[in-house]
């Protein structure tokens, strides 16, 4: 696995199926390491065939904007764009989180006025007293 500021490239041994760029609405899912998937499939750890492809590209389009390749051959290739929003630390301190919690500070202000709203809105309506 390789990682470099625009990119992750992960490169494996691979039986080939077929050479070239695999296509996310046409492969066929086929095992790329048969001896080793058949002991997670014994021991409960694999997931459904295609599963990997179909989450990186779901993945990869939410967090970089950009599709994920998979190249088949001798050496089966994933490649991950990296874009500088994916590359942004999210946490304290960082104008992201900051507006972040300046909009739910926003969001939950208007909830609790229009709760207080209602509350008041109730105190004010007459009620049936009960002996």
């Amino acid at each position: 696995m390789v990682i470099e500021r625009e990119r992750i490239l992960a490169a494996n041994g691979n039986r080939a199926h077929g050479i070239g760029a695999l296509d996310i609405k046409t492969f066929e899912p086929y095992s790329k390491n048969p001896p080793i998937s058949k002991i997670f499939r014994e021991i409960g750890l694999t997931e459904e065939p295609g599963s990997g492809m179909r989450n990186s590209y779901k993945y990869t389009k939410l967090y970089s904007g950009a599709e994920p390749e998979f190249i088949e051959g001798d050496m089966f290739e994933t490649i991950i764009p990296l874009t500088t929003g994916s590359l942004t630390k999210v946490g304290p301190g960082t104008s992201l989180s900051e507006q972040v919690a300046k909009l739910v500070a926003k969001l939950v202000a208007k909830l609790v006025a229009k709760l207080s709203t209602q509350a008041v809105r109730k105190l004010k309506t007459p009620t049936m007293i009960r002996p």
